[in-house]
């Protein structure tokens, strides 16, 4: 065998111990120490993770709702305007009269595919056209308001209803009605009136609503 041939057989046999050195020999073995380390996390490492359970979970959980009543904890407007008293308001009850919660019920019954609203401003119903001064038109029904209000579920105005009782036979409330009617068809909008004394079922509060031109 010549001398290039040894050295041949040489360089293989290097090579060969060299791959099983980094193969079997060179990764070092875990001891049992390290072992058990790493099979039992830290306090620390659990802690963490309980912590990241509790901010996830807080997540989760819907936002707490605020209720407010008058408490010590409760701000008066005397934080925030030095020159005011107390706030003399007193909790209007009941928000509606008893007939127009008879009536309410009633159209809620005989109207399941309208939406109705009770104690609506006149100004959230009516706007005024671009070209006339805003403030002086709106001045003119910004106090008044509405019985009820029926829309279709996407929003679009129906009619108005109003229950009269006999302080509608007034001078004032004539002529407030009047100023309300008016402004109401000006904008093409129905209003239908009812007697608290003659409110209707709900087969008429259905005819009603389809003369107004609503498909039942």
């Amino acid at each position: 065998m010549s001398d290039l041939q040894l050295l041949l057989l040489g360089l293989g046999l290097l090579v060969i111990l060299a791959l099983w050195l980094v193969l079997y020999v060179w990764p070092p073995r875990e001891s049992a120490q390290s072992r058990a380390t790493s099979a039992a996390p830290s306090s620390s490492s659990s802690s963490s993770k309980r912590a990241s359970w509790k901010t996830v979970a807080a997540v989760r959980q819907p936002p707490e709702t605020q209720i407010k009543f008058k408490s010590a904890q409760t701000p008066t407007a005397k934080q925030f305007w030095t020159d005011s008293e107390d706030w003399p308001f007193v909790a209007i009850n009941p928000v509606i009269t008893p007939p127009e919660q008879i009536l309410y019920r009633r159209l809620l019954e005989a109207l399941p595919e309208c939406m109705v609203l009770a104690q609506v401003q006149l100004s959230r119903v009516l706007g005024v056209q671009d070209g006339h001064p805003f403030h002086v038109w709106n001045n003119r029904i910004s106090r008044m308001s509405l019985d009820f209000v029926v829309c279709r579920w996407n929003g679009r105005l129906v009619a108005v209803i109003e229950l009269d009782d006999r302080s509608h036979e007034r001078a004032d409330r004539i002529e407030a009605d009047a100023k309300k009617d008016a402004a109401l068809a000006a904008a093409g909008v129905p209003i239908i009136r009812w007697k608290v004394h003659a409110m209707p079922d709900h087969a008429q509060i259905r005819h009603a609503i389809r003369a107004c031109g609503m498909e039942m």
